[in-house]
């Protein structure tokens, strides 16, 4: 387990900025997740703390101590990427010591290592099997495997569940997680995916445009984020223009107190989930009905109030149709102003 600590890091591809000054701490044993876009840097940030790629400036800190001068084999940071990257001629025993081998241990400590590694990952059974004789879910569990026979400090996992289907992502997500927690590994996971990312880690760090916009717990990211750019990545939001004035903010809806100043020009966020919408009953704001989909323990709403849209999702309601004459109630203790 080691404390990781990413500071001022900057990288360009050709003149191109790729990553902006990034900074971020990950304490000894965290599960935090990289998450944004395609193209934002994930991978990047993840090779260039296992020294896989270069960058032109700032510093990587394990445990307080640069590792600029060491090379990848040497830092204790192992990467398991989506393609798991596993050697076909090999069979899983063989794939899962090949890094002790490397590394000159005595084949006896390689025996015991990689049983106790087949056993950890759950493979019993399967040590003298090839890749191409397992399904995806194993592959991916031999890479783990593989990865942690060498006792890294720090593991780093690319998209490891993208190539699943949704189901094996689930358990396979679930797997990995009990393995963090056994083992208490310092864990980097990058991912597209915003729902893993919430469910995963101790913290989400939200990449955008190669910059950490954000990094906090999932709650705080998801409910609270720093700044309207991280609210639209997570998309499915109410966007409503208007002004603060004295602690109010003023739009079409009307008013809601807020804890700001004054402010000519201003957005308001609302989350789907913090609309209740019931029969008209002269309290909330009215509006009707624009369309609604059954989601299951959810239904999922279009409501226009004062020519204004909203997305609303509450449990669902047999009495409630199209077309309906409603009222909606917003919780404004939940709403942000940007």
């Amino acid at each position: 387990m080691s404390k990781i600590q990413i500071k001022n890091v900057s990288k360009k591809f050709q003149h191109k900025e790729i990553l902006k000054n990034i900074n971020l701490t990950i304490e000894e044993g965290e599960l935090i997740s990289l998450l944004g876009p395609s193209g934002c840097g994930k991978t990047t940030t993840l090779k260039i703390i296992a020294g896989l790629m270069d960058f032109d400036e700032g510093d990587i800190l394990f445990d307080g101590v640069s590792v600029l001068k060491k090379n990848s084999n040497k830092r204790g940071a192992v990467i398991v990427f989506q393609d798991y990257l596993l050697f076909p001629h090999m069979t899983v025993e063989e794939n899962i010591g090949f890094g002790l081998k490397m590394a000159k241990r005595n084949k006896r400590d390689i025996k015991e290592v990689v049983n106790k590694m087949i056993e950890l990952v759950e493979l019993t059974g399967h040590g003298r099997k090839y890749p191409r004789e397992l399904s995806g879910g194993q592959q991916q569990r031999v890479a783990i495997a593989r990865a942690l026979a060498v006792e890294p400090k720090v593991l780093l996992l690319d998209e490891p569940f993208s190539n699943l289907d949704i189901r094996l992502r689930e358990s396979m997500r679930q797997f990995v997680l009990n393995i963090q927690r056994r083992l208490k590994i310092t864990t980097i996971l990058v991912t597209h995916d915003k729902e893993e990312a919430l469910l995963c880690s101790h913290k989400v760090a939200v990449m955008l445009n190669g910059q950490i916009k954000d990094y906090d717990t999932p709650k705080n990211i998801y409910e609270r984020p720093k700044s309207i750019d991280v609210c639209k990545f997570f998309g499915g939001r109410n966007y409503i223009e208007g002004r603060v004035k004295d602690y109010f903010f003023e739009s079409a809806l009307g008013e809601m107190k807020v804890q700001l100043d004054n402010k000519e020009k201003a957005t308001c966020v609302i989350r789907p989930e913090i609309i209740k919408i019931r029969k008209e009953d002269s309290k909330g704001m009215v509006g009707h009905i624009k369309s609604m989909k059954y989601g299951g323990d959810k239904t999922y709403y279009e409501v226009e109030v004062e020519n204004i849209l909203l997305k609303v999702i509450d449990i669902c309601n047999d009495e409630l149709y199209i077309g309906d004459r409603v009222n909606i109630i917003i919780d404004e203790n939940k709403i942000l102003v940007y």
